[in-house]
């Protein structure tokens, strides 16, 4: 895989479901788009684990818009991990 590591979910879309479209005779996808994970304290989200973020308590204390541009502006990220962060409410991720 060129030195890239496949994750636990990313080996069913790029390994097995592949597979299962070649054995029922359909076409192939063209690319594998994989993202990276949401992280707290550098530390995969995980319900198993149980850190992760409720977005619904987030829209609460800080607002659905600012909930919403910080994903938009941050949550996008396909190439590193993304760690979730109250700074999101610092002056520099204020909306213009």
């Amino acid at each position: 895989m060129c030195g890239d590591r496949i994750s636990e979910s990313n080996s069913f879309h790029a390994i097995y479901f592949p597979a299962m479209l070649q054995a029922l005779n359909l076409p192939l996808p063209k690319r594998l788009l994989a993202h990276s994970h949401w992280t707290v304290n550098r530390r995969k989200m995980s319900k198993s684990i149980g850190n992760v973020v409720d977005p619904f308590q987030a829209m609460e204390d800080l607002g659905t818009d600012l909930v919403r541009y910080y994903l938009a502006r941050v949550g996008g990220r396909f190439k590193d991990d993304v760690g979730e962060s109250k700074s999101c409410c610092a002056p520099d991720m204020a909306p213009d």
